[in-house]
């Protein structure tokens, strides 16, 4: 399953950093959805990814990233289930 509508206004006013909230809309069909993981990455794929904070659970739709964060290009959101993320 794949969620859609990933925002993420920047608070954080140094050009290098990153800082505020990650929302995004879950999909469709949860029923094997357990938690979702964000991630910054590389690249929209998740290329040399590094987790945000942790897991959160169903059901959340936000997750925090502490402000004075090292910016990467890309914010990715994935789904875990109980057979695999």
């Amino acid at each position: 399953s794949t969620v859609s509508s990933v925002a993420f206004p920047d608070k954080d006013l140094d050009r290098d950093d990153l800082g505020g909230d990650v929302t995004w809309s879950p999909p469709a069909e949860v029923s094997q959805v357990t938690h979702y993981v964000a991630y910054l990455s590389l690249n929209g794929t998740g290329v040399n990814r590094s987790q945000i904070g942790v897991e959160v659970p169903l059901g959340t739709i936000t997750i925090h990233i502490a402000e004075d964060t090292d910016a990467d290009e890309y914010i990715v959101i994935y789904t875990r289930s109980s057979l695999f993320e």
